[in-house]
């Protein structure tokens, strides 16, 4: 909250000066009038970040240093397109050119390189350095030492009370009760992963809270060490690691509400993990976004509130819960008794073998997938070729440049997903195959609560149904496959799966009692019992759903509406119905398998080859020759 003064110019001896705005004292300075010059300015702020985005503009002015060596950065230009910002230190007439975060950081933390190079110490470097001098006293200093540096470091914070960290967020998370306040939703269960990486259930409950009471490691400002969260649980070094520090500042500005409020059931994705006295256990990062989103960002801070609204129901709780808060945050909150919190911590940094996939953020990444990404994959990869094997291939090495391209790998990730070789190694090929499924399916609620395995079998088949799409759009089948998945699930929700190995009536059995019933429950609304597709689809996940099986079932239907929008056929193309019954029917045992295609025999003389020619007049008929009349007599001819 910031306290804002009108500030009319008034002319003198020729000049135009600010009344009051003219010495030091001001924190802000925000230009609202061209003309006449009109600003407003901030003397004092009580919480969150001075730097907001609103502020990034040319004629916005930012104090920073202190006592003689205080100044004002000014903003004088602001590029959009690169997030870059020109500005100038009024005191040493130094120019530059910056990020919108390197500014903030400026401003708010005071990076030693960036004082030196503007010749100032803002009031926050001072507290670092006076802190690492004092640690560094404490291992080998003198009595006399340690006194002196913490007697000047006790007089800095009392000069710059916000400088000390527990005093950087409001309200203060030093002051927290002991007992987690909020409004508290549904009942869930946590997985996290324990022993060879299998899922370990943990059981927790959603609940609403806002967010400066929840109490991550660090300040999200300034990324000085939270002095209310236990002394060794966190593991990453927020306080000097600037890669993790610019990954929650950039999750803060470009924050997915899909991402942080959903049903997600592992620890590595969706709402923090918060034990009862509001400690982060999970999500440490996700909680310092969120917390700084509501601080600085308030458009995302606004968006998130209004997707909450809209998504309250999945978790149990009311939109008007959510509207008479300042800034909600939702989280899970369980129950530690008896359990170490740092094996915990630990374990929800880890993946899974197998199993509990971040599908709403594969679905986040997919919408960066653009559709020349899409297209170039679908065109390019063969069909004897598995996604694995075409993303080691020289074609994939071109796909991976599109991936570079879309953003969807970047410098941030390009270690994590890519070997010294240029080539995705496990993780980007398994990257690849959650963000294609979440292009098929963006739908980030419906694929939170697809089983892992379902998720698996769809990846290896998504190649396929894109390169059927490229042979037309009329063979997209994206709506059908989404209704399936909702049936398969909702198969599993109602517990009426046939159970594991039933086959023949049995199986057939299970089927039909689940449509009847699924029928009976929406009046007979549900897609699965309306559009065959989504039908057919439907059993195929249900009777063939390994990964193997699945994908060779889409793989035949790529093939045969890539032949038919290609060939030209005496009797007229097929329709994308017949295609699809041809290959998922043949799936489902429910028709025959469709012949490879051949192309016709060559004409064996030369009243047969007059006969065929004639058809190029008749608009029911063409045919396509290539070849020389002898080629074509010799067999060397090639017809479409």
């Amino acid at each position: 909250m910031y306290f804002l003064v009108d500030i009319e110019p008034v002319e003198f001896i020729g000049f135009t000066v600010l009344v009051k705005g003219a010495g030091h004292k001001y924190l802000k300075r925000e230009l609202i009038s061209e003309d006449p010059k009109k600003y407003k300015y901030w003397y004092r702020h009580s919480s969150g970040g001075l730097v907001k985005d609103t502020d990034i503009k040319a004629g916005s002015k930012f104090r920073h240093g202190s006592g003689k060596h205080m100044g004002h950065y000014e903003i004088l230009g602001y590029d959009a397109k690169t997030g870059n910002v020109h500005i100038k230190h009024d005191e040493t007439k130094h120019e530059d050119t910056v990020s919108v975060a390197k500014l903030r950081e400026m401003v708010h933390t005071g990076e030693h390189s960036l004082e030196h190079k503007f010749g100032v110490e803002t009031p926050k470097g001072k507290a670092l350095r006076l802190e690492k001098e004092l640690a560094q006293a404490d291992k080998t200093g003198t009595d006399n030492q340690r006194a002196r540096i913490k007697k000047e470091l006790e007089s800095h914070w009392a000069s710059y009370p916000k400088t000390k960290p527990e005093q950087s967020l409001e309200p203060r998370v030093s002051d927290i009760k002991t007992s987690l306040k909020g409004k508290v939703g549904e009942e869930t269960h946590i997985f996290y992963a324990g022993p060879g990486g299998q899922p370990v259930s943990l059981e927790g409950e959603y609940r609403l809270i806002e967010a400066g009471d929840a109490i991550p490691s660090h300040d999200p400002v300034t990324f000085a060490k939270n002095e209310a969260y236990p002394e060794g649980l966190q593991e990453r070094a927020y306080h000097r690691d600037k890669a993790e520090q610019s990954k929650v500042r950039t999750n803060a500005q470009n924050l997915h509400p899909a991402l942080l409020v959903n049903t997600n059931p592992d620890a590595l994705n969706g709402p923090p993990i918060l034990n009862e006295n509001g400690v982060v256990l999970g999500g440490n990062s996700r909680a310092m976004s969120l917390q700084l989103a509501h601080s600085e960002h308030p458009e995302k801070a606004k968006q998130l509130k209004e997707y909450m609204k809209k998504k309250a129901h999945q978790v149990g709780l009311n939109p008007k819960d959510i509207e008479g808060m300042k800034n909600p945050m939702l989280v899970r909150v369980v129950k530690t008794d008896g359990k170490d919190q740092n094996l915990l911590v630990r374990a929800m940094n880890e993946g899974f073998t197998q199993g509990m996939d971040p599908r709403t953020m594969q679905v986040a990444m997919a919408r960066r997938l653009d559709d020349k990404a899409v297209k170039y994959l679908a065109s390019s990869m063969k069909a004897e070729q598995t996604l694995r094997s075409y993303l080691d291939s020289e074609d994939g090495g071109h796909f991976i440049k599109e991936l570079d391209r879309v953003g969807v790998i970047d410098d941030r990730n390009r270690n994590q997903y890519m070997n010294k070789k240029g080539k995705l190694n496990e993780d980007g090929k398994t990257l690849v195959e959650r963000i294609l499924v979440g292009k098929m399916v963006p739908d980030p609620d419906l694929l939170s609560n697809t089983r892992a395995k379902m998720v698996g079998a769809l990846a290896r088949s998504v190649p396929y149904m894109m390169q059927a799409e490229n042979a037309g759009k009329e063979y997209s089948i994206r709506s059908e496959v989404k209704d399936a998945i909702s049936g398969f699930n909702k198969m599993h929700d109602m517990n009426m799966a046939p159970p594991k190995g039933a086959k023949g009536k049995d199986l057939d059995f299970a089927i039909k009692q689940f449509r009847l019933n699924i029928y009976d429950a929406l009046e007979g609304s549900h897609p699965i019992n309306k559009s065959k597709k989504s039908g057919d689809l439907f059993e195929l996940m249900v009777r063939r759903g390994g990964p193997n099986q699945l994908a060779a079932a889409f793989k035949d239907y790529a093939r045969l509406a890539e032949h038919n929008a290609q060939a030209i056929s005496l009797f007229g193309e097929k329709s994308p119905q017949e295609i699809f019954d041809e290959s998922i029917g043949h799936a489902l045992g429910k028709t025959k398998k469709a012949p490879e295609p051949e192309a016709p025999a060559p004409p064996k003389d030369d009243n047969s080859l007059d006969m065929f020619r004639s058809f190029q007049g008749n608009p029911g008929f063409s045919v396509l020759v290539v070849g020389s009349d002898d080629s074509i007599n010799s067999g060397g001819a090639r017809w479409h």
